[in-house]
């Protein structure tokens, strides 16, 4: 491979990464934007996404049913602290999530 060939894939590589978290970061926002809609008068304007997901996945008819057959045997704890693991750290930073 050339040394040009080298240098544009590792600028793309470099150039790529802001665009990734971004999306990642609007995905994260979008979900929290759904959950807003579709729990409608249950969640307050003070719910964080962790709020949310609870709210989610309680009640009578809960819209994150806990998953039998899943192979990993997730909870719903697990779950919605992996979503809130992911939200933080794409939204802090490494740093301000695990520091």
């Amino acid at each position: 491979m050339r040394a040009s060939t080298q240098f544009r894939n590792r600028a793309w590589r470099i150039s790529a990464t802001p665009l990734i978290v971004a999306e990642g970061a609007l995905i994260v926002l979008a979900l929290e934007r759904f959950l807003r809609i579709v729990l409608a008068e249950r969640a307050t304007g003070s719910d964080t996404l962790h709020n949310l997901l609870e709210k989610a996945a309680s009640g009578d008819d809960p819209l994150l049913p806990a998953r039998r057959d899943s192979p990993l045997r997730a909870s719903n704890e697990l779950t919605i602290k992996l979503l809130t693991t992911v939200r933080n750290v794409t939204m802090h930073g490494v740093r301000a999530h695990f520091l």
